[in-house]
């Protein structure tokens, strides 16, 4: 096992999210439902970020943050079709990761004091004055397309893996297999993401109820 639970279950509840979103985006009718699902998006943010410093091994940003000379040869590597040595997470699996949760981030935050100016203002609009939210606004617009490339450029990436590489790596998201074992992979450890999970969704949900507008 070297995927733990959390980190496939996000990730497939990540596909499926981020899918909704592109397509919820531009209908006015699911407003609402863009807006909830952006905010359990920004609640997986928080739950990644803090996973990343107390998961498993190879959830840990220590295991994949590399430098730029690093991800540069891990992508020669894959263009090469070597296979690479890292167990979990390559240096340029980790750069897209890094890439992801931060425009996931962005996203979140900027939509959250975002505005249309006609039907809706964002939960914490009220916050901010009406330049801040302009701005917010068209940052929230202009990272769709820089989402839709990193999201293009992962599945691409994945089917090399998958039918160049002769990786497995579709199946691995379901069942956690690889080429090694996680012995940190605990029962212990999976409550400490089912805490750290509830924890995450609490405090942003709280946050919003509490100084958000509904």
């Amino acid at each position: 096992m070297i995927w733990d639970i959390w980190v496939r279950l996000g990730h497939w509840c990540i596909v499926l999210l981020v899918a909704f979103q592109l397509y919820s985006g531009e209908n006015l009718d699911l407003r609402e439902q863009h807006a909830w699902v952006g905010i359990a998006i920004l609640s997986w943010v928080m739950f990644r970020i803090g996973w990343g410093i107390i998961g498993p091994t190879h959830a840990r940003f220590s295991d994949f943050i590399a430098g730029p000379r690093a991800v540069i040869e891990s992508l020669k590597r894959l263009i090469g079709k070597e296979h690479d040595p890292a167990v979990g997470h390559s240096a340029a699996g980790g750069a897209g990761i890094l890439l992801l949760i931060g425009l996931l981030g962005l996203m979140g935050l900027t939509g959250l004091v975002s505005t249309d100016d006609v039907f809706y203002d964002a939960p914490l609009n009220h916050w901010v004055s009406g330049a801040v939210a302009g701005i917010a606004t068209e940052i929230h617009g202009l990272a769709k397309p820089a989402l839709l490339l990193i999201v293009l450029v992962h599945v691409l990436a994945v089917l090399w893996h998958q039918f160049a590489l002769k990786e497995r790596l579709v199946q691995a998201m379901f069942h956690g297999r690889g080429s090694a074992v996680d012995h940190s992979i605990t029962p212990a450890m999976i409550r400490r993401g089912a805490y750290l999970m509830l924890a995450s969704a609490t405090l942003l949900l709280g946050s919003l109820l509490w100084w958000g507008q509904f």
